[in-house]
């Protein structure tokens, strides 16, 4: 759900998915997702691998959806003691 996504997007978000990347608007960063799970509809989020340091911490995973699968990646940063959404890379498994 790209709503409920967006309450944890940073004011600026560095977004690339597909075809888009760019730093947008917490608000052109939830129409973009919206588009991107409108095509592709989420089934299954799985998280490979997490780390980070105090502070920032980022998560990679595989998400399988109807039409393909693709590799995830964000970056959490903290401000005011609550995670927020610093970067969000949605790419297609097979690209290189």
């Amino acid at each position: 759900n790209a709503k409920v996504l967006s309450n944890y997007f940073n004011q600026n978000v560095e977004l690339v998915v597909l075809e888009n990347d760019n730093v947008y608007s917490k608000a052109q960063a939830q129409q973009i997702v919206n588009n991107f799970f409108s095509t592709y509809k989420p089934e299954e989020f799985i998280s490979i691998h997490d780390g980070g340091k105090e502070g920032a911490r980022y998560v990679i995973g595989r998400l399988v959806t109807k039409n393909g699968k693709f590799r995830v990646y964000f970056l959490l940063k903290q401000s005011k003691g609550k995670d927020y959404i610093h970067q969000l890379r949605i790419e297609n498994q097979n690209a290189q």
